[in-house]
């Protein structure tokens, strides 16, 4: 009897600990997208998240072939909704001029570690807290691959795309400047 007392005691004083933490002690952190976290705080967020993803993402490598016509299409969905974040080059640098927390990962590094599936999982479903939006309900399935294909692309673009990439998102600054200034 004398454990169990002592087991609810513990029990209570860890939920009062919980309670007062969230009600005290958070609210006074600082949440800013464009603050730093602290290492406990990075340490539990990678370690949940990239959890789900690996538990919960298939193991299967991408059934869309690599041709060119399918290469055109993913990187046409890609840039309608993942190059204002990304990047069109997939360097992490968003059209928003905005900071985001966790900072947007760099397709050309980051996701090339992922496998296939991963990298599906995420895009179909997207990461909750993260500003990672789900596309699998809006999109077919093979529309996802196709932008599976161009994020793995993306790590081995030719010169000739790198160059023909980084004219695209000088012009598209040029406008976006030109525009700032109208206002």
């Amino acid at each position: 009897m004398r454990i169990v007392g002592r087991f609810l005691g513990i029990l209570l004083l860890i939920a009062i600990l919980a309670g007062f933490f969230v009600e005290v002690v958070a609210p006074r952190m600082n949440w800013s997208a464009a603050a730093e976290p602290g290492p406990a705080e990075e340490w539990l967020a990678d370690r949940v998240i990239g959890g789900w993803i690996t538990r919960n993402a298939s193991t299967e490598k991408n059934p869309v072939a690599e041709s060119a016509q399918n290469l055109k299409a993913g990187q046409a969905d890609y840039k309608e909704h993942c190059a204002g974040c990304h990047g069109l080059d997939g360097g992490g640098r968003n059209r928003l001029g905005a900071d985001f927390y966790p900072s947007i990962p760099k397709l050309t590094e980051d996701a090339q570690q992922m496998t296939d599936g991963e990298i599906y999982f995420i895009i179909a479903k997207g990461i909750r807290y993260s500003a990672m939006p789900a596309f699998e309900v809006h999109h077919k399935p093979d529309e996802i691959w196709r932008m599976v294909l161009w994020v793995r692309h993306l790590g081995h673009l030719s010169p000739e795309e790198k160059t023909a990439i980084q004219a695209e998102m000088r012009a598209r600054e040029e406008r976006h400047k030109a525009a700032a200034g109208e206002h």
